[in-house]
């Protein structure tokens, strides 16, 4: 069969053969292919002398004959061959395919292959020759990819075929970013297309390039455009209340929005100012700043920032303003300044005091009022002049008389030539939202709301701050992750990746920002805000109040200020009042400004206290993790993994315990069925490193040995589950051996029952028996009756294993007495009761009494449905729905099966799936949907593969040898099932024969018997 030699020359190259890439050792092995692949037909000395100039003719020759048996050898066959000795090119049985050669044959329709410049990020080192060849091609190709691009992008645009317009003007500009006309054609498209905010962010996007790089504006022509866009989004101004289809990452719906009031302003038409929300660092300054910097005509700005440390300072803001106020109106000869001042101090004595760092309030609403008036009056003598733009930074700490002061002059403002822009952060202020109603209600001001940007959003701002950098899909996440969105957070990590290629929690202007917004709070708000970063996810305010010294109702008002102030949220967990912190980065910030004597205090008391709680809800698994998480932070270490064990011990109970014993009161929240994280068997491996890092120093301690056992237990029993044998009964067996060293009942018996398990999952009735034995002698001689009783069903099943049915019904029914009797104190041994009856079930089925079995199988089903057992309810549906197939009734069987899938799907045990998969594969054969029976048996072979129960690989070759003996008869016509049963029908016959147990797959054994007439022992 002929090789494929492939390249992908335009952009950054590769070369594949066989669709395999291949990567070569040295670079002129590539610059070789490069050449031939281009040319074809090339001279030896050509190429010699190309590849290495400054070599001698015989040397050049020599190296050029190794680089052709290396390429040859690295493509793993004659590819270069010369027909004679002066000529070089591609052996004719192997087939050369380029995206040079469909882009020259025909560029335009294969523009889409010019991905980039030709052989983009290519060097080869000392060759000046290839250089020239190299910047030939790539202007070659590049022109004739401008000039078709063109071409498409015109034709496109007049037949509406929108589809690659955006696309490849796109690569236009990234050939030469500073090409005006490439933009205004983008800007066109958008303007056409009705995408005026994304054609106002294509001009700026211009404006910053040619700013940045250039130091200059954009042309006339472009700015035309620009103003040109205003004035069709001014025509749909009555459309800009409609919710957006989606959010762009640049802010282009808010920009728009902003601009066309500021164009109205200039245009005398009706306009309001601007209110621009959002969180810290979410980019409202930078957005009011990217519109002024860019407005097109002349205008005046007043500026001011409002700062926290200044909240209470009158009037502050104001007099800020009013000196700017007064410089213009003296630059502009509008009034003298001392006319300005002596009117308001004949009416206002305080007013020469604006100058001084703070005011009294005693200033009467009338007086405000004429202030207002005043204000007012000298803004519309310099409005006269040109646009007036009054900018207020972070409103959210204007005092509360400049607040009253700014909705006077907003209210009656009625000239068409101040415009107020103002950013808010989000939080709660009454004033302030008493002023935002009153104004809004008049339709004096607008508010947009700023978002944090989205996964996908932060993804794309960071290429596109960064288009250089190759950005890791972990680094990514954990910008997004770690920034929440946030703009702020994502420049400073973006200028971290610049700098020094690293990643620090928190930087330095991180650390700036937010040490801001906690100025001026009160003792009591300081304490809870520190009280509250300790916390892993969220602080219950029952705890805050315990931790905190003050009276709960100065507690409550404290917590209810930072809420309003933004720095907490509160919400409703697990039916308990909790706070958290508004941002991640707050909660950063806070924590580590502990010290850490108080980090060890704190977190031991907060651990003491949740202890308390765990008195009143035993074993919650949540609570125990958070204990945990406290004590380790407290550096105790032993208290720490106990409660972390204790967790996992809890989490597996949920997720790998068949038929676990829950305490009546937790049986509606232990059943919330999910699927094991796949960092479980990480945690695992994490806590088994920490009990290593400590054993020199606890070795001899029995809390520790104690530990490392119920580690080494639950680790085991998980890998077990999980298919790791080898592994998780090595550890089983250590806890064997160290309970017995060190007298730990529970855990012995609970080792002896984990081997007991292993064994039923692999069919191993031998020496399942002597564990059971070993297991009943210890809990007898501790008087342990709940073990008793689930060994008496575990010896029952071994009974049943070996076909010694009437002994297993005895021992299941003396099993269901113990937990009867034990039941009236606690029921919580429903699960091993219904386990006890499911086993039943199963013998009544062997029996061939099958509505007796469905009986005893729905009494199991009733138990766990009533107590909410769903991981024990899965195993019940599939039992059942195997009764109901030997029955012949398909419709019901299915329903069960399908029942036990759902619970299956949200659960991590491999138990019972491989029943599940091969029963569900065999139904729909009966059905003759053969495209589920390829996808059920397709799963049946993935779980059998990471089981070692014989029974379960017998079943899935039963499946397999029905399906083929439909096949070979023609009844099946679907050839991706063909090719899943490959091998020969008595080989799959042979095998479940093999493997099926003769005792407890009878009814399998039978249908194989009556279908293929089997001599059966």
């Amino acid at each position: 069969m002929p090789h494929i030699l492939s390249f992908e020359l335009l952009g950054t190259p590769s070369i594949k053969v066989d669709g395999e890439t291949k990567i070569f050792s040295f670079s002129k092995i590539n610059a070789l292919l490069y050449y031939m692949v281009i040319n074809k037909r090339i001279s030896r000395d050509e190429i010699a002398g190309i590849l290495w100039p400054s070599k001698d003719e015989k040397s050049a020759k020599k190296n050029l004959r190794n680089t052709i048996y290396q390429a040859n050898r690295a493509m793993g066959g004659e590819f270069i061959v010369s027909p004679n000795k002066t000529i070089l090119t591609f052996n004719c049985d192997v087939t050369v395919e380029s995206d040079t050669y469909r882009f020259e044959e025909d560029a335009y329709t294969h523009l889409e292959e010019y991905r980039d410049e030709f052989l983009k990020g290519f060097y080869l080192k000392d060759s000046d020759l290839f250089d020239a060849w190299l910047a030939k091609m790539r202007n070659l190709y590049e022109h004739q990819f401008i000039e078709c691009c063109y071409q498409k992008v015109a034709e496109d645009i007049s037949f509406h075929a929108v589809a690659d317009v955006e696309k490849n003007i796109r690569k236009l500009i990234a050939i030469d970013e500073f090409d005006e006309r490439n933009y205004q054609l983008l800007m066109r498209f958008y303007i056409e297309n009705h995408r005026n905010g994304k054609a106002i962010e294509t001009y700026y996007e211009l404006a910053e390039i040619l700013k940045v790089e250039l130091g200059i504006e954009p042309g006339e022509e472009t700015k035309q455009l620009y103003q040109e866009t205003l004035k069709i989004a001014n025509q749909k101004h009555g459309d800009l209340r409609k919710k957006r289809a989606y959010h762009f990452y640049d802010r282009a719906n808010e920009v728009e929005r902003l601009e066309l009031n500021l164009a109205n302003l200039k245009q005398k038409k009706p306009f309001q100012s601007v209110l621009v929300k959002g969180d810290l660092g979410v980019g409202k300054s930078a957005l009011c700043q990217l519109v002024l910097e860019n407005i097109q005509y002349s205008y005046e700005c007043l500026k001011v920032t409002c700062y926290k440390a200044e909240q209470k300072h009158f009037l502050r803001p104001w007099r800020e303003l009013l000196q700017q106020l007064m410089l213009l109106l003296q630059k502009d000869n509008l009034a003298e300044i001392d006319q300005w001042e002596q009117t308001f101090s004949r009416q206002f004595p305080f007013f020469k005091e604006l100058k001084a760092q703070s005011m009294s309030e005693n200033v009467a609403p009338a007086e405000l009022n004429f202030l207002a008036q005043s204000i007012s009056e000298a803004l519309q003598q310099l409005g006269k002049k040109r646009p007036l733009i009054i900018f207020i930074e972070n409103l959210q700490w204007m005092d509360h008389g400049s607040i009253k002061l700014l909705t006077s002059v907003l209210l009656h403002n009625p000239h068409s030539d101040i415009i107020f822009i103002m950013t808010l952060q989000t939080g709660y202020r009454k004033e302030i939202y008493d002023f935002i109603a009153s104004v809004r209600h008049y339709e004096k001001i607008i508010t947009l709301d700023l978002s944090p940007f989205k996964d996908f959003e932060v993804r794309a701002f960071c290429e596109k701050q960064l288009p250089d950098y190759s950005f890791q899909t972990t680094t990514l996440d954990f910008i997004a992750r770690e920034s929440e969105g946030i703009p702020l957070y994502i420049n400073e990590y973006l200028k971290q990746l610049q700098e020094s290629n690293t990643l620090e929690v928190l930087t330095p202007k991180m650390n700036d920002e937010l040490s801001l917004q906690f100025v001026n709070l009160t003792a009591l708000e300081s304490e809870l805000v520190d009280f509250i970063s300790f916390f892993q996810k969220v602080a219950p305010m029952s705890l805050l109040t315990q931790l905190a010294d003050a009276k709960k109702i100065e507690i409550y008002t404290a917590l209810d200020n930072l809420n309003k102030q933004g720095l907490v949220k509160e919400n409703v967990y697990l039916d308990e009042v909790c706070f958290s912190f508004n941002h991640k980065k707050m909660k950063q910030y806070i924590y580590a400004q502990q010290s850490a004597m108080k980090l060890r205090v704190i977190h031991e008391k907060i651990a003491i206290l949740l202890e308390q709680k765990l008195n009143e809800v035993t074993e919650d698994s949540e609570l125990l993790a958070a204990i945990g998480y406290h004590y380790r932070h407290a550096h105790q270490e032993l208290k720490s993994l106990d409660y972390e064990l204790s967790h996992h011990q809890a989490f597996l109970r949920i997720q790998h315990e068949l038929f676990p014993i829950y305490h009546q009161e937790h049986l509606s929240s232990q059943e919330t069925v999910r699927k094991a994280e796949p960092s479980e068997l990480e945690k695992f491996k994490e806590i088994g490193t920490r009990l290593k890092e400590i054993e020199g120093q606890y070795a001899e301690d029995s809390t520790y040995q104690l530990l490392l056992v119920k580690f080494l237990y639950l680790e085991g029993r998980y890998l077990i589950n999980c298919g790791d044998y080898n592994q998780g009964l090595e550890n089983i067996q250590r806890v064997i051996v160290k309970a017995k060293d060190f007298h730990l009942t529970t855990y012995l018996l609970r080792g002896y029952r984990q081997m007991i398990y292993y064994y039923i999952q692999t069919d191993n009735a031998t020496d399942m028996a002597h564990y059971i034995d070993l297991a009943m002698d210890v809990a007898i001689s501790a008087n342990n009756n709940e073990s008793i009783g689930i060994l008496l069903r575990l010896k029952g099943l071994y009974h049943l294993m070996i076909g010694d049915l009437d002994q297993a019904e005895s021992l299941f029914q003396e099993s269901i007495t113990i937990f009867n009797i034990a039941n009236r104190f606690d029921e919580k041994y429903n699960s091993n009761i219904a386990a006890a009856y499911d086993y039943l079930a199963e013998i009544q089925r062997l029996r061939s009494n099958y509505q007796q079995s469905i009986k005893l199988q729905q009494k199991a089903i009733n138990l766990c449905k009533d107590n909410n057992l769903m991981t024990s309810l899965a195993i019940f549906y599939v039992d059942m729905g195997i009764t109901l197939y030997a029955k012949k009734d398909y419709d019901q069987a299915e329903i069960y099966f399908l029942k036990a899938n759902e619970l299956f799907e949200v659960t991590a045990s491999l138990w019972k799936r491989v029943q599940l998969n091969a029963y569900l594969s065999l139904i729909y054969l009966f059905k003759q949907d053969y495209e589920k029976v390829a996808f059920y048996i397709k799963k049946t072979i993935s779980y059998q593969n990471q089981l070692a129960n014989p029974r379960d690989s017998g079943l899935v070759y039963f499946s397999k040898a029905l399906i083929k003996e439909k096949y070979l008869a023609n009844q099946i016509e679907n050839s991706q099932l063909g090719d899943l049963v490959t091998e020969d029908l008595s080989y799959y016959v042979t095998k479940a024969v093999e493997n099926l147990s003769q005792y407890r797959d009878r009814y399998e054994l039978q249908v194989l018997n009556e279908t293929f007439h089997l001599k059966m022992n």
